[in-house]
């Protein structure tokens, strides 16, 4: 393995500060509206920022950030506040933000395997189809996960409806759209700079 530049070092540290910053307003929140919030969505929360941080503090900050802000509004803000019950449409807000996020993924992913393919290089329209049927893809994918759970343990996340269910997978395509807009920005911008 070949040792880490200062640059990648800096980025690494500005992760772990970022995640344990978010740590210590997990405690705050907790602490401050002790009375409010659920000790369950708390520990939930904070047990899944933790390991987000431990497991993927390695990643460019804006796959980083963008990963433990989704952590955030969807644990801190549904968990621990529940947020889904206040809100009626926060967990379509969560999808459509899920497929921006899973945008970004998809193309890291597509990083990750070309790195064992130095020589093949793709024209960027590809890079961008794949990112964005990525995102639309796992939109499905996560509401068969949903609908698994729900008939083995009897449980009630896609709300017996195929409306959320169709709902949530067309917030998360239409998010993986707006995430190609955001990519593509993100890619001039880095290629600027490079």
């Amino acid at each position: 393995m070949k040792p880490l530049s200062p640059e990648r070092k800096k980025e690494i540290r500005h992760n772990l500060t970022a995640a344990a910053a978010l740590e210590i307003l997990y405690a705050l929140l907790f602490f401050l509206f002790r009375e409010q919030v659920s000790s369950y969505g708390y520990f939930q929360a904070a047990a899944t920022l933790a390991g987000i941080a431990l497991v993927l503090h390695r990643l460019e900050p804006v796959y980083f950030y963008g990963t433990i802000g989704f952590a955030a509004f969807a644990q801190c803000g549904g968990a621990m506040f529940r947020l889904y019950d206040i809100i009626p449409i926060y967990d379509l807000l969560l999808h459509l933000a899920s497929g921006i996020l899973l945008t970004f993924a998809g193309h890291y992913l597509l990083g990750l395997l070309l790195r064992r393919h130095p020589q093949a290089e793709l024209p960027r329209s590809v890079e961008l189809a794949f990112s964005w049927l990525f995102a639309a893809a796992s939109a499905g994918v996560w509401e068969i996960y949903e609908f698994t759970v729900d008939q083995l343990f009897g449980l009630d996340s896609q709300l017996g409806s195929l409306t959320d269910t169709m709902g949530d997978i067309i917030a998360g395509t239409v998010g993986g759209l707006l995430g190609l807009g955001l990519l593509t920005v993100y890619l001039k911008k880095r290629n600027k700079t490079n």
